[in-house]
């Protein structure tokens, strides 16, 4: 052999292979090797493994000629009947993955491939260039690239170039309608078409649509154009025509001349709506001259949303600025006249004085209520003048009677709500909103009702002349008198709301539902403080007595202003079943003061009572003369704690 090799060309393929072959390394590792020296474009894999695997064999005859070899076979030569068969056992999931690239097999596997529903997609991009064409479906992405008129390069997603005999815009455009010239309508939820307009491209596939009567739906097309043409724009949105909405990015200068070519895109005024993003970067925001600049309120699209980039924002909100006083300034100078013969305080006058400041409304709103008060006029009633300015309504004579009546949570039906209620997820949410659901309206306190109400530990009521606070463990609820049936509802960080009824048999309701339940309530502590409202508390002892309400009590604790026995004795009765009894008085403890106290016949059907007298001041008694600590006192197990304890058993004993 190495006779022979002396003879041969320096790089010939064949010498420099068996080179490495003798040096006995294996053959991935002899390949790299190779092409280290050789360069990774002088032989491919194939041919190093042809003549590597003859050198395995035993066989060194390197005068081999190639040209004997039979020809290879590939996918094509398999006939279509049995490449359908095979194809035929794919699951729909792969059959959509390879749909696109057994098309472009040959003819006779694209034959079969067609027969098969072609794959859905949401979102289809086509993007243009000169020579080119690109589609994405869904993320997966095809390139056809012209190399000759009839001969196209196709690329497929992580997977090698192959060229296909064919004009690429024709190619591109079966494999396009093959996916949409589906039975019925095709929807799609968005389309992009972003580089260039190809009008060629287009023209075919617009007479490709129509002979084939294909028509497709689109929820949103994306214009993202190096430049916007009216009539290329036009050509290629008409393909689709129910879209509801068209967005176009642009990066022309945004002057005249492009509103003008977007006006004249007939297609957006069909739309639903039109978003606008200019990309147009200017390098000197401050030089920039306003007269250059576009006027979007032009355009003559009924709905339009800009976007800008932030080199653009300063200009764009001086030109909105000068729009909005250029239409507003005659109609304000109409209006000048009238204000002059409205009232001082005419909120409508007041609001639209702010409105012309120019200032946001939140901020307006902030110095209206810093004149005016902040009771003077609610948030609602400011926005709803403010709103009406803002589109150019300024008709101060409006009567809010005629709006049509606001819908409400109470306008729900009852079947519907129960449906609703019933989805929360555990006792928790319901909890929380118990005491909120039950004063909607009576058809939604009666469903309420049936579920479990909350457990509390500690119940406190505060009664102050027409106001009663009830504390459910934190949770606090307001009932304040309005009129007789009518009461002021306020609940922990809700605001206050107006409710049928009297301010008592609303907390009275409220106290029953949670502790009306079957079996007895155990409540730890039970708190009364400020006065004790004789009504509410004859009230509560009926109903309590009415139901067979069963209250088991720890500790009731008493803060009155003023030990009202008779008050008293009607709250306890409430309660019959009470361990501890504590009463915190400010009352000066003298004969009086213990008469009131044994008036209380409540008192001994407890275990424990706590007489906590707090006065802070000068006035001492004896209260060995005053029966305190005699036998006048009828409280069993009495325990007396009083401020100043040293002065006072320095009177008794001293």
């Amino acid at each position: 052999m190495d006779s022979k090799l002396v003879d041969t060309p320096e790089k010939d393929p064949k010498t420099l292979i068996l080179e490495e072959f003798q040096l006995g390394k294996p053959i991935f590792e002899s390949y790299k090797n190779f092409c280290k020296k050789m360069g990774p474009e002088f032989l491919d894999y194939p041919e190093f493994e042809f003549w590597w695997m003859r050198f395995t064999a035993g066989n060194f005859d390197l005068d081999y000629d190639r040209s004997q070899d039979p020809k290879p076979k590939t996918i094509e030569d398999i006939p279509a009947n049995i490449l359908e068969k095979i194809c035929g056992n794919l699951e729909d999931d792969h059959k959509n993955i390879y749909w696109l690239t057994l098309r472009l097999v040959c003819k006779s596997v694209r034959g079969f491939v067609d027969a098969w529903t072609p794959p859905k997609f949401t979102s289809i991009a086509i993007y243009h260039s000169e020579g080119k064409i690109i589609f994405s479906f869904d993320g997966f992405k095809v390139s056809y690239t012209e190399k000759s008129e009839n001969l196209s390069e196709i690329g497929f997603f992580h997977d090698p170039k192959c060229l296909q005999r064919g004009n690429f815009r024709d190619l591109a455009i079966d494999d396009l309608t093959k996916i949409l010239a589906v039975p019925g309508d095709y929807k799609l939820q968005r389309l992009v078409i972003t580089g260039e307009i190809d009008d060629v491209f287009t023209q075919k596939l617009s007479e490709k649509f129509e002979n084939l009567s294909i028509n497709i739906h689109v929820d949103s097309v994306f214009l993202n154009l190096l430049r916007i043409e009216t009539d290329r724009v036009n050509n290629i949105l008409n393909l689709f025509p129910p879209i509801k909405e068209i967005s176009i990015k642009s990066d022309d200068f945004p002057s005249e001349e492009l509103a003008k070519e977007i006006k004249g895109i007939s297609s957006l005024k069909n739309v639903e709506m039109v978003r606008i993003h200019n990309t147009y970067a200017h390098s000197n925001i401050f030089g920039f001259r306003e007269e250059g600049f576009w006027n979007p309120f032009d355009l003559d699209i009924p709905r339009i949303t800009l976007t800008f980039d932030k080199s653009k924002v300063d200009i764009f909100l001086l030109l909105i600025k000068n729009e909005f006083r250029a239409n507003f300034a005659a109609i304000f100078q109409k209006m000048d006249s009238k204000l002059v013969n409205t009232p001082e305080k005419d909120p409508k006058t007041l609001i639209l004085k702010e409105f012309r400041k120019g200032k946001p409304i939140f901020e307006s709103y902030k110095k209206f209520c810093n004149k005016m008060g902040p009771e003077f006029l609610d948030y609602p009633e400011f926005e709803f003048w403010w709103m009406r300015f803002s589109v150019g309504n300024f008709d101060l004579d409006y009567d809010r009677r005629q709006d049509p009546k606001y819908r409400t949570i109470e306008d729900f039906p009852v079947h519907i709500f129960k449906k609703i209620c019933g989805n929360l997820e555990d006792d928790e949410y319901k909890n929380k909103y118990w005491f909120t659901l039950r004063h909607v309206c009576k058809s939604f306190r009666t469903f309420v009702d049936s579920w479990t109400p909350p457990e509390f530990i500690k119940i406190g009521i505060s009664i102050c002349r027409r106001r009663i606070t009830v504390w459910f463990d934190d949770f606090e609820i307001s009932y304040i008198e309005k009129t007789e049936i009518s009461s002021q509802i306020g609940f922990s960080y809700h605001p206050e709301s107006l409710q049928r009824g009297n301010f008592r048999d609303l907390a009275i309701d409220d106290l029953t539902g949670i502790l009306a339940v079957p079996g007895g309530y155990k409540l730890e502590k039970l708190t009364f403080s400020n006065d004790i409202d004789n009504v509410f508390a004859q009230k509560l002892f009926q109903k309590f007595e009415n139901l067979g309400t069963k209250i088991h009590v720890d500790t009731v604790e008493i803060h009155p202003y003023e030990i009202d026995p008779v008050s008293v004795n009607n709250i306890l009765n409430s309660f019959p079943s009470i361990k501890e009894i504590d009463i915190k008085s400010e009352d000066v403890p003298d004969e009086e003061f213990t008469d009131k106290i044994n008036k209380i016949t409540s008192l001994k059907n407890a275990k424990m009572v706590k007489i906590h007298n707090t006065r802070d001041d000068d006035v001492f008694w004896n209260p060995s003369t005053q029966g305190i600590f005699g036998v006048e006192w009828r409280v069993p197990g009495a325990f007396v704690a009083i401020s100043r304890g040293i002065r006072l058993l320095a009177h008794v004993f001293g």
